[in-house]
């Protein structure tokens, strides 16, 4: 049975030009997005995702990048 797989996600390394990044934005791959600097998702089934983050910086100039995330061997929680 497959379950909930948590993944976390940090742009804390991400820097803008003038140095203020102000805003950070996720779209994780599955139909679901994100905001903040750190944020965790859960995705319900295995499956490879495309994840990409854009930020913004205090001039309104923004830059995007990509990651292909590979969710795997995803195992329901027992309960006994």
């Amino acid at each position: 049975t497959e379950g909930p797989a948590t993944a976390h996600f940090d742009a804390s390394s991400s820097v803008a030009s003038d140095g203020s990044v102000i805003a950070y934005w996720w779209a994780f791959g599955d139909g679901c997005s994100g905001q903040g600097e750190q944020i965790v998702h859960v995705y319900e089934h295995a499956g490879q995702y495309t994840i990409r983050l854009t930020v913004l910086d205090k001039n309104h100039a923004q830059a995007d990048c990509e990651h292909i995330l590979s969710v795997e061997g995803l195992v329901a929680p027992v309960r006994l």
